[in-house]
């Protein structure tokens, strides 16, 4: 153990008579070791947690294309979807939505927001508590 603390020793005086070596590598140092904890963030977040929406072999995305977005075509949808959820018997239960970027402002300077129009069985499909209020009723 004396021999640790007199390298440990040695090295702090070293590093005091030369402050232009020690301040980068000590800065290289910080770098690796926050990249480190950056990689081993992210790789246990992916690997290792539980994903955000459970039961994700049990969804699935279908999609209805018109060839321009007009009235009619947002209305066909809308009949389409009332159809498939109260006629299905194939899935346990349905939800829609639509997502578009629009400008928006707040008495500023306008930005592009998104926003999403969603069915309300949405939440309960995902199995997801909505961030703020209360989930949509029928």
């Amino acid at each position: 153990m004396a021999l640790l603390v007199d390298e440990v020793v040695a090295v702090i005086r070293g590093c005091l008579r030369t402050p232009r070596t020690w301040v980068p590598m000590t800065a290289i140092i910080a770098f690796g070791i926050g990249i480190n904890a950056a990689v081993f963030n992210v790789t246990r977040s992916v690997l290792f947690e539980k994903p955000f929406l459970e039961n994700l072999d049990r969804l699935v995305r279908i999609g209805l294309t018109a060839p321009r977005q007009s009235a009619d075509a947002a209305r066909l949808w809308d009949l389409d979807f009332v159809a498939w959820r109260d006629e299905t018997r194939v899935c346990e239960s349905i939800a829609a939505y639509e997502s578009r970027d629009v400008a928006m402002t707040s008495g500023g300077e306008p930005f592009l927001g998104s926003i999403a129009a969603v069915s309300s069985s949405l939440f309960s499909v995902l199995s997801v508590r909505p961030f703020l209020g209360r989930r949509l009723d029928r």
